[in-house]
């Protein structure tokens, strides 16, 4: 079969099987951090797009420990978010929209992957690494969902491409076409996924295999450096003048100081790489991918590991507790089992193929098996009744209500009502009130809940939720 029809199967593959469920509510798992990109991105659409002052719907102190009134989001630079709201003004602001834009990246990255392997490696290697990253169910799930690292990957990806380009073109009409495309996509991926600085040592192997150490030297190189970190600089220096707007974040290198201890390597390398990941199944085939080869003509995939392992070991704590920090390795991890399932496709002559394709078929078997059993959970929505009280919301309230949304903090209620307010009660009823809320929206009769009822007007009641009118 001609290569560009197997690319092109496995391009449509890429795109279909992230279709499953795309257009749920934004309450399955990580809604929270879903909703708080999905928000920015509904804002710009119905309060203009406002690059440098992004809002979403938290105008509590819960994330940045001081109170938000405007609502500012200031983390990454909200490219992928006015992406999203672009898509938005032609579609209108629904789930399954912002869902699509994540996977035409996934299918891009699919296929910037195959042409940066086949261009480093071989041909097979290039289609098996992008097919394991088209198809590893966790890959599937999160790269269907609303995070921005699903870009952060593809703008990174295309990055290395071009500077690879760069690094071997010839002509000098060709060369600074590359370069300052490279730098370019560089400094989007930072911007975009600031932790995508731990991947950026590949383009230092890039420039040593064509300079050696003569590579400091070079201006070129420098400025290409110095350029791509710059706009990453001056956006967060910017941010730091809106404290406000900015989520605590220190807790995720080393919270609990976790770091090396029995549990970090438990939760890193059996829970999310062997567990949830490769589901145990892929360890041999990456164990083969990373022995496999002479290192002198292979350190591409090496360079991208030792950068996976600073990534893991420096936001120890983040990617304890979130499974989805996990997207930005796994570019490394799909070229790796690339290159192992290679190697049983065609074994050193002390094996047979009569034992390695067996081995290799039973392994690509239970990845999928178990790596889906491990990750269908993810595409439940347990709490329908958000869904559910949000609609109500929406209904039975005016466009400019401000509603106390109390989920634990979680703001996937909060953003299920298309309101502006609070995930949580951070302060007495009567603050909130002053501070202008409205509305008050609960899916759980507790006490507190209770006592409100006894106080305050019932817009709407069922089973399920309350609404109660906090205006005087």
């Amino acid at each position: 079969m001609k290569s560009w029809l197997i690319i092109a199967i496995l391009l449509i593959g890429t795109f279909v099987v992230r279709l499953y469920k795309i257009d749920i509510p934004i309450a399955d798992w990580h809604s929270w951090r879903q909703a708080d990109t999905a928000a920015v991105a509904r804002n710009f659409v119905e309060d203009g797009f406002h690059l440098f002052r992004p809002t979403y719907d938290d105008l509590s102190s819960l994330q940045t420990g001081r109170p938000n009134p405007q609502g500012l989001r200031l983390v990454e630079f909200p490219l992928y978010n006015a992406m999203i709201g672009l898509v938005y003004l032609i579609t209108g602001v629904n789930e399954m929209s912002a869902r699509l834009v994540s996977v035409l990246f996934a299918t891009t990255s699919t296929f910037l992957l195959y042409l940066l392997i086949r261009r480093l490696m071989t041909e097979r290697v290039a289609v098996l690494s992008a097919a394991f990253y088209a198809f590893l169910p966790y890959n599937i799930y999160f790269t269907r969902s609303i995070f921005p690292e699903v870009p952060a990957v593809t703008f990174l990806l295309a990055a290395y491409l071009a500077f690879a380009y760069w690094m071997e073109v010839k002509k000098k009409s060709s060369l600074w076409i590359f370069g300052v495309l490279s730098t370019v996509l560089g400094a989007v991926a930072l911007l975009v996924k600031p932790t995508t600085i731990f991947f950026f040592l590949p383009f230092v192997w890039f420039a040593w295999k064509k300079y050696e150490w003569s590579m400091i030297r070079r201006l070129e190189l420098w400025t290409s450096g110095l350029t791509m970190v710059l706009p990453l600089v001056l956006w967060r220096w910017w941010i730091s003048h809106f404290p406000e707007g900015i989520p605590a974040s220190e807790w995720l290198l080393n919270g609990q100081n976790i770091r090396f201890t029995g549990a970090f390597f438990r939760w890193i390398f059996a829970e999310r790489f062997g567990k949830l990941i490769m589901t145990g199944w892929g360890m041999p085939l990456f164990i083969l991918g990373l022995i496999r080869g002479r290192l002198k003509d292979d350190l591409f995939p090496y360079a991208l590991l030792v950068g996976t392992l600073l990534y893991v070991t420096v936001f120890a704590m983040g990617n304890i507790q979130h499974d989805y920090y996990q997207i930005l390795i796994i570019p490394t991890l799909a070229i790796f089992l690339g290159r192992g399932a290679d190697f049983l496709l065609s074994p050193p002559p002390s094996l047979s193929k009569v034992w390695t394709m067996p081995i290799l078929a039973v392994c690509l078997v239970a990845i999928a098996a178990f790596g889906w059993y491990e990750i269908r959970g993810n595409y439940q929505i347990n709490h329908w009744e958000i869904v559910e009280a949000g609609r109500a919301v929406d209904q039975l309230t005016p466009k400019d209500a401000k509603v106390i949304a109390p989920y634990f903090g979680d703001t996937a209620f909060l953003y299920q009502t298309k309101r502006k307010g609070w995930p949580i009660m951070d302060s007495p009823i009567d603050t909130l009130i002053a501070r202008g809320a409205t509305h008050y929206v609960s899916v759980q009769f507790d006490d507190v809940t209770k006592q409100l009822m006894q106080k305050y007007p019932i817009v709407t009641q069922t089973e399920k939720y309350i609404i109660l009118d906090l205006n005087p």
